[in-house]
């Protein structure tokens, strides 16, 4: 009797002990995450900023000065959109990547999305951005769904990526998905159907081998279906363009008295011939910007 009183307090006590164990695990398993995430802050800091190698990429931005210029609240019209591509077609990009979402179809007038639509096939080089969603279903477990762009874009045969970010628990962008599951179907990000279209197409993966791979480029992985950013440097690393000055050519009249038809000097400069351009929101009140190491 006395050995099973014994066996059954020397059992209480390693149960004890691993419970402790096991609460210090969880407590410590986010604090060394954490100070993972800011050692790779401090390399950053300690690297500092470097030119980028590709100076093809250019970035074309809906920032504070597009909105004043424009004098309009956000979102803008989908003519704007049209404009933009054919503009950046007629400028020679290379490359058009658009990391604005349009799940929305224009109820009011759906003839705009159907020249959008038609602007993009005929520039034939746009790759649109797409989301996933998470519903909310019963047992509070998250059904992952596609967000793709509307049926008109993807009728125009764009190619498509999700842009959902990455964040640490402390807010800050230090990892890029690379691709994301929803159901057995697999999902790419944007940035690497972008590369696909400027490389060879995108290899058959294998989910626990530690690189990516994209005709030549390897890229190693942070976990199994993402990769750590390789910062540049701060906002400005990019030569950026504000979205108005696109829109801004000898047809169009722009709303404030900041009208200079700017986009004409653009092509005679061939700010854009042969570029990677990426557009997205860089505005405050748009929400779109994000903490990074720098």
């Amino acid at each position: 009797m006395k050995r099973f009183f014994k066996s059954q307090i020397a059992t209480s006590i390693l149960i004890f002990w691993a419970a402790i164990l096991g609460a210090l695990l969880i407590y410590a398993i986010p604090l060394v995450h954490d100070l993972q995430n800011k050692s790779i802050d401090f390399i950053f800091e300690f690297r500092g900023p470097v030119s980028p190698p590709d100076t093809q990429i250019v970035i074309v931005a809906l920032d504070d000065e597009s909105l004043r210029s424009l004098n309009r609240k956000y979102p803008f019209p989908t003519q704007y959109y049209t404009r933009l591509v054919k503009n950046l077609d007629k400028a020679g990009a290379k490359l058009i990547v658009m990391d604005i979402e349009f799940t929305e179809p224009n109820f009011e007038h759906p003839e705009h999305d159907l020249e959008f639509a038609q602007a993009i096939n005929d520039a034939g080089n746009v790759i649109l951005a797409g989301k996933v969603v998470y519903e909310l279903a019963s047992g509070r477990v998250y059904n992952p769904q596609i967000l793709p762009p509307i049926a008109p874009l993807i009728r125009s045969d764009a190619e498509w990526g999700i842009v959902n970010a990455i964040e640490d628990r402390d807010g800050f962008i230090r990892r890029y998905l690379l691709f994301d599951y929803v159901g057995e179907k697999i999902y790419y990000s944007l940035s690497i159907k972008a590369l696909e279209k400027l490389s060879d197409p995108i290899a058959q993966q294998d989910p626990f081998a530690p690189v990516f791979i994209v005709g030549d480029h390897r890229i190693p992985k942070a976990q199994a279906n993402s990769m750590y950013i390789n910062y540049r440097g701060p906002k400005g690393s990019f030569r950026t363009y504000s979205f108005a000055s696109v829109l801004d050519d000898s047809t169009f009249q722009l709303l404030s008295d900041e009208d200079t038809d700017i986009f004409e000097f653009h092509l005679q400069w061939e700010t854009f011939k042969d570029k990677i351009v990426m557009v997205g929101a860089s505005a405050e009140e748009l929400q779109d910007n994000k903490l990074t190491p720098f």
